[in-house]
């Protein structure tokens, strides 16, 4: 197993107007970025991308990966 952690600033210039408008975008925008990077992981190992929002609002892949596939993000 790899996996990437990523901290969003759910406050920076560069989120604020996505996490005004929807709580935990930050932290999925992260996760879309850092997708393409790792690509070349994915087939040789489990990857999981764990990314959390400065107010503690976890990412789809974090949900899963820290409490399971049985809670929705």
């Amino acid at each position: 197993m790899v996996w990437d952690f990523t901290r969003a600033d759910t406050f920076c210039t560069t989120y604020m107007l996505n996490t005004a408008r929807q709580p935990g975008a930050a932290a999925r925008v992260s996760e879309t970025e850092k997708k393409p990077k790792y690509a070349f992981l994915e087939d040789r190992f489990l990857f999981v991308l764990v990314a959390i929002g400065t107010l503690e609002v976890y990412g789809a892949e974090a949900v899963k990966f820290i409490f399971g596939p049985w809670v929705s993000a």
